[in-house]
């Protein structure tokens, strides 16, 4: 199944990867978002199209060779928006959505998380952070990246915790890095550690935890397209 491209403004050429433009509409302190989930090979096409690339792509039904980002094992789609001063909103879509429209609090910090799930295991998804401003309407491409899991996370030494991400494959696009967070809560809020190269050390270490108790992570890969979701929690404890 392939998306129709529909005729657009010229000024949306330059919208590429998870850029945006807005409009002003006048709904109070509120934000009007149409999320656009993308396919890795179209989010590539986007990044190393030229402008005449673009320009053609508006007299064409097909505009560039667009695989779907879905298949049959995914039984549904979330979005979730979160911030540091707002409740975390969640809406669930059928598993063949290509894209969404919400209304949203403003504010600077707005992550909008998307997650296609095979069963409760979210496989694709991808991450996009920006500010929204009161009467903002706009679009957000966001590229349905393979999510990375964390096989295992345990302590190995004193004050030590090893972390091992899953390797992901793939061929579009690169791997610039794997993304680690870690929390001290399993539902807080997981906060940005590193980013490290995992081709041929598979694991992480984190040795900044001083305190006893337990310890939460999660991964993401970094790509030239953008960034995943964030894997499901692993937890380690440090005596």
């Amino acid at each position: 199944m392939r998306r129709r491209i529909v005729p657009i403004l010229i000024a949306a050429l330059f919208i590429t990867g998870s850029t945006f433009g807005f409009l002003q509409c006048s709904h109070d302190n509120m934000a009007r978002v149409t999320i656009e989930l993308q396919s890795v090979e179209e989010a590539q096409y986007q990044q190393n199209a030229t402008f005449m690339d673009r320009l053609l792509s508006i007299f064409s039904s097909r505009a560039y060779a667009q695989a779907v980002y879905y298949n049959d094992i995914y039984n549904r789609v979330a979005i979730e928006v979160s911030g540091p001063d707002i409740s975390a909103i969640t809406v669930d879509l059928p598993p063949t959505a290509q894209s969404h429209t919400l209304e949203v609090p403003a504010g600077n910090t707005r992550t909008i998380s998307i997650y296609a799930y095979d069963g409760d295991i979210p496989k694709r998804g991808g991450i996009v952070t920006t500010a929204l401003d009161p009467g903002d309407n706009g679009k957000i491409n966001i590229p349905m990246i393979p999510i990375p899991q964390i096989s295992e996370a345990y302590q190995f030494d004193y004050q030590l915790i090893r972390v091992y991400p899953e390797l992901v494959q793939l061929e579009i696009t690169q791997i610039l890095g794997y993304n680690l967070y870690r929390s001290r809560t399993p539902d807080g809020e997981f906060k940005f550690r590193t980013s490290v190269q995992l081709d041929s050390q598979n694991y992480w270490i984190d040795d900044s935890v001083f305190e006893v108790g337990n310890y939460y992570y999660r991964v993401s890969i970094n790509t030239e397209v953008g960034e995943s979701a964030l894997s499901q929690v692993a937890s380690a404890y440090n005596e």
